[in-house]
């Protein structure tokens, strides 16, 4: 897929996005639908792939943005699925994942049945996004595990920059801890 990541100008904030084919009026989900069968060898699969169906809103052919601003505050699109999701600290072991989906108030319904059908995709008990809910929980274990030590990570380059037409870089996650050291006087 088409995509990459955009940093902010100082590298704390950053959006990641990618682009898919869309449906313009059924075409797509038919020959999908036909290409594939309705569930796999083992009997699990989609039974209403409207699920997955999905329309140009912006016209730009974005099907996937997750814009992170620094320092808790994600604003994503998934499909046409669109939600705020926010991490409240609840003390040095714990924190609150708060997941909210939206539309537009000029919605017509079926729209606005889709984006809620979509938002069984994400969330803590989402199709596809349950990682999402508990990679903030592997994170905070790991850097608790050994306070001695100290880790790099460089996928996708050394420092904050974004990767021209990649979203394969933890850029972002440097740009992060760029702010926090920043803020923190490390």
């Amino acid at each position: 897929m088409e995509g990459g990541i955009i940093m902010g100008a100082r590298g704390w904030h950053h959006i990641s996005y990618s682009k898919m084919a869309t449906d313009s009026g059924g075409e797509v989900y038919q020959l999908r639908r036909c290409a594939r069968p309705q569930l796999s060898e083992f009997g699990f699969g989609l039974r209403d792939h409207s699920m997955t169906d999905n329309w140009d809103d912006h016209g730009d052919a974005i099907t996937m943005t997750i814009e992170t601003i620094f320092p808790n505050f994600v604003l994503q699109q998934l499909r046409n699925c669109l939600a705020v999701r926010t991490i409240v600290p609840k003390g040095t072991h714990e924190s609150e994942l708060m997941w909210t989906a939206f539309g537009y108030e000029d919605d017509d319904e079926k729209r606005t049945q889709g984006r809620l059908k979509q938002a069984n995709m994400m969330g803590p008990a989402g199709l596809i996004a349950m990682e999402d809910g508990m990679i903030g929980g592997l994170v905070q274990k790991g850097i608790a595990g050994d306070l001695d030590r100290a880790a790099v990570l460089e996928m996708g380059g050394h420092g904050i920059e974004p990767i021209p037409g990649s979203r394969v870089s933890e850029g972002s996650v440097r740009g992060f801890w760029t702010g926090y050291r920043e803020l923190m006087g490390l």
